[in-house]
Formats: structure tokens, sequence, C-alpha cells
């Protein structure tokens, strides 16, 4: 064998290399991605749990919630300033769940059966009557996300 022989053998292997690397490489993208997909359920998880279990639990904080979205109006100054700080946790965490869905972090089916929670939330005359002073403090394209929710609902 010539030289010129061992060269061809050598840039035939290192081409089998290369292809080798790159199925590695996309593999451990692959990866990657589906952990940090996991990571981010764990985390809404994370966020979800622990308001949910305190509802409950605590049996003020579920009149809160009922008396809030049938009847603001008739509850003390509090008790409304809890319901609004109530809807602004709901808000922040959905907000954040919304931007993972954006970003295409989590996988559309999670979202849909998430989504509904923050539909329920919407529906509340007490939150229509607020939505206007809570869409303040939110990222503007998940207040256009809110408004075309509301608007298909009315």
């Amino acid at each position: 064998m010539t030289l010129g022989d061992w060269a061809s053998i050598a840039t035939i292997v290192q081409g089998i290399f290369v292809i080798v690397s790159i199925g590695f490489i996309w593999y451990q993208l692959r990866e990657n991605t589906r952990l940090a997909r996991a990571a981010n359920i764990q985390q809404l998880y994370g966020f979800f749990m622990p308001i949910h279990l305190q509802e409950i639990q605590d049996s003020s904080l579920a009149q809160l919630v009922v008396q809030g979205d049938k009847a603001y109006d008739e509850m003390n100054e509090i008790d409304q300033w809890r319901y609004i700080k109530f809807l602004h946790y709901h808000l922040n965490a959905y907000e954040y769940l919304h931007q993972l869905w954006e970003e295409r972090l989590i996988e559309p089916g999670i979202y849909a059966t998430w989504i509904h929670g923050l539909e329920n939330i919407i529906i509340s005359p007490a939150f229509v009557h607020h939505w206007p002073t809570l869409k303040k403090t939110l990222e503007p394209r998940y207040v256009k996300y809110i408004d075309q929710l509301l608007a298909a609902r009315s």
C-alpha cells in the first residue's frame, strides 16, 4: 500500500468518526432537552402544589377563594386583599407556565391540561373586575394571551 492509500483510508475512518460524533451529540442534546422538560414540570408542581394543598387543608382559605369568586364585594377589606394576593400568586405561576410553553420547554399536551386551572380562574366575575389592575404587573405577551382567553369566553 502506498502512502496515498493510507491517507484515503484515514480520511474514510475520520469521516466515520465524525458521523458517530454527530450522532452522539444529537443523542446528548435530545436527552438534555428531555431532562430539562422534566425539571420544568417538577418546578411547576413546586409552584402549584403547596397552594392547592393549603386550600384543601385550610377551610378558611377555601372559603376565601369560593367567596372571592362569587361575592367579592361582600368580603371585608382584609379578605379582599387576601383574595387579590391569591389571584396574583396564581397568575404569576401560570405566567411561568405560559413562558415555558412559548419557549417550547414543556409539551403542548401538558400545557393544555394545566391551562384549565387558569381558565377556571379567569371566569370569575371578581377576576374580570380586577383584571385591569392585575395585568399591570404581568408580562405583555401573557396579558395579551389572557385578554384573548377572556374575549373567547365573552
